[in-house]
């Protein structure tokens, strides 16, 4: 089913969930991870399951398939008759996350449409002898829509690292802090 692409959601409000989503699994972490020495890998795991990996499109592998469809149309005069028309259906592969199509980035073109599949956008064109045309502006409008969205993720990856790092510290401070309390206590704590 096609879709408007990069109209779901803003990509401030993705950043801002992932955001929440670290701090989260890093609030719900044992005492044994946030004080485990080698958590610093776990915390780069972390942070880079949370960034998006925006999509790239494969222009080498595009490839296009013919088929008809029967309409029913209108002689002008109140006479209904069945017509044969042509389309284009062209298969463009991408590498990355799907849902960077979804995402709106700062500066996004209006009006793209396409399937959103697993690992390819499926855009329907009228066989008009206009398809490569369409097919290369569509592709230079997505393309640059991505590239926008990229260098928007890329410049918060910093500022998302810099919170999962004060939410890991909080944390710690947290842990220490019991530690402190706990070892003035005359019975050992689980």
């Amino acid at each position: 089913m096609s879709e408007h692409l990069f109209h779901k959601v803003s990509w401030h409000q993705v950043a801002t969930v992932r955001a929440r989503q670290a701090v989260q699994i890093i609030n719900q972490m044992s005492r044994a991870d946030i004080l485990d020495p080698n958590i610093a890998k776990t915390l780069d795991g972390l942070a880079a399951k949370q960034v998006l990996v925006v999509p790239e499109l494969v222009v080498s592998a595009i490839d296009g398939a013919r088929r008809e469809e029967s309409r029913e149309d209108s002689d002008g005069w109140g006479g209904r008759f069945m017509r044969s028309v042509a389309f284009m259906d062209v298969t463009i592969p991408f590498r990355g996350d799907e849902d960077g199509f979804r995402v709106t980035p700062s500066h996004s073109p209006l009006g793209l449409r396409a399937e959103i599949r697993h690992d390819s956008l499926l855009l329907t064109l009228p066989d008009d002898g206009q398809v490569q045309a369409g097919v290369d502006r569509f592709v230079e409008r997505v393309s640059g829509a991505l590239d926008s969205l990229r260098k928007e993720v890329e410049a918060w990856q910093p500022q998302f690292r810099q919170a999962v790092q004060s939410a890991f510290q909080t944390r710690r401070e947290e842990i220490e802090e019991q530690s402190k309390r706990d070892g003035a206590l005359k019975f050992p704590v689980r």
